[in-house]
């Protein structure tokens, strides 16, 4: 019986210490793959975060250059309206100026004769006096139609 419980006992042993054996490398086995699993991770992440990093330069340098593209095509529109606004200036100054001409010297076509603006001029009734504001004020103008005539409408 001594005989069969040291038997048992070593058979014990050996299913123990291939058990744990068998655990051991179980364990090392899982250590290693948590472990290269982890790598992974913190590669993975330093991969990310790099590209996080790029993606933000990316869209500041875009960003920049909007911004610089858009200053630059206000710059270009001011530039075109201060022109027009010029040019403008100018073509109002030459009509004026061609309008003060025909008042003051007449018709060119006329001969320095009586032209429809003096004709106009003459016939616009006198101003009321101030203050009165019982009349209503009417403003006639002169308009030369296409067939010569004259006619006069209140405004």
């Amino acid at each position: 019986m001594v005989e069969k419980m040291t038997q048992r006992q070593r058979q014990m042993e050996e299913t123990l210490f291939l058990n744990g054996r068998q655990k051991s490398v179980a364990l090392e086995e899982a250590k290693r793959h948590t472990s290269a699993i982890e790598q992974d991770a913190v590669e993975w992440k330093t991969m990310m975060e790099m590209q996080y990093a790029r993606k933000e330069a990316r869209l500041e340098n875009w960003t920049e250059n909007q911004r610089r593209q858009n200053e630059s095509l206000e710059a270009y529109h001011k530039s075109i309206l201060e022109l027009e606004k010029g040019l403008h200036s100018r073509t109002m100054e030459r009509t004026m100026h061609r309008v003060n001409r025909q008042i003051e010297y007449g018709d060119g076509g006329a001969g320095g004769r009586d032209t429809p603006t003096r004709q106009m001029l003459r016939d616009l009734p006198p101003s009321p006096k101030a203050g009165s504001g019982l009349q209503a004020l009417t403003v006639t103008s002169t308009l030369r139609m296409a067939g010569g005539a004259v006619a006069t409408t209140p405004r």
